[in-house]
């Protein structure tokens, strides 16, 4: 039998992941980061929730505006999408991540977007 997580225990599980997770709203606003995002980009979770990515200045502008428009066509299309990708992080070294993000609507109309990124 499957019983379902609350949102403490979903958290914590989402917390001890290595690989970086966030979720999005409908109108992309950060409403989840986990730890190890927290570590990868070397902020906290308070000065990014609420945010959208355009307003996340350890991005470069270029790639901001990329994942905004993305975003915004996954939770339209409902589309999961695959990148890999090189980013300078807060170690000054540049990294591969292996990208997944996937949108969707649900019944109330309200969207999500998913993002897990994995760093070689």
């Amino acid at each position: 039998m499957c019983e379902k997580l609350n949102a403490f225990e979903l958290h914590t599980v989402l917390d001890t992941l290595p690989t970086a997770v966030f979720i999005k709203d409908e109108e992309l606003h950060f409403i989840y980061v986990n730890r190890a995002y927290e570590v990868m980009f070397d902020v906290k979770a308070k000065d990014v929730l609420g945010r959208t990515v355009l307003d996340l200045d350890y991005l470069p502008e270029e790639d901001r505006t990329f994942y905004q428009k993305e975003d915004q066509e996954m939770v339209t299309r409902g589309e999961t999408r695959h990148h890999i990708f090189q980013y300078k992080l807060p170690d000054g070294k540049t990294h591969t991540c292996l990208y997944w993000s996937g949108g969707f609507v649900q019944e109330n109309g309200l969207g999500s977007v998913q993002k897990f990124s994995h760093f070689l």
